[in-house]
């Protein structure tokens, strides 16, 4: 069984701007190293999350623990900022097949105070270092 670890840690946030409007990024990074039959992990998975203005991630979808390969993660965003946030996309870069986008229920409107999932899981045939970028692109 491929089996990995998994905690979380915070790094800063990305921000771009454009003439017309400010765009904000938010970023979990996937880094993931699962082991052969013993099950063993060989070295911690990470979940590191950049805290984008006006998002803040439940630490429900990313306690520290175990992850089984195969295993869906469900991450919530909150809008926190006084106005209502359009979110153009989800997507996870490199295109990487080993984190799949199961669902995204926050593309579109977020009205303020209101909350949204993204479920990502983890998949691998083999045994190696896997990292991805988890982006959702909000204005």
């Amino acid at each position: 069984m491929i089996r990995a670890n998994l905690k979380t840690t915070a790094v800063a946030a990305a921000l771009s701007l454009s003439l017309a409007a400010a765009a904000y990024a938010q970023s979990f990074v996937f880094r993931t190293t699962v082991t052969g039959a013993t099950g063993t992990p060989a070295v911690l998975v990470t979940l590191v999350n950049s805290t984008g203005i006006g998002f803040l991630l439940d630490a429900d979808g990313a306690e520290p623990g175990t992850i089984v390969n195969g295993e869906i993660r469900t991450l919530t965003y909150r809008n926190q900022v006084s106005r209502d946030v359009q979110i153009t996309g989800v997507t996870v870069s490199p295109s990487n097949a080993n984190f799949v986008i199961l669902s995204d229920g926050c593309t579109g409107t977020l009205v303020m105070g209101a909350q949204c999932p993204v479920q990502v899981q983890f998949r691998a045939s083999e045994d190696g270092d896997y990292t991805a970028t988890l982006n959702v692109i909000a204005q």
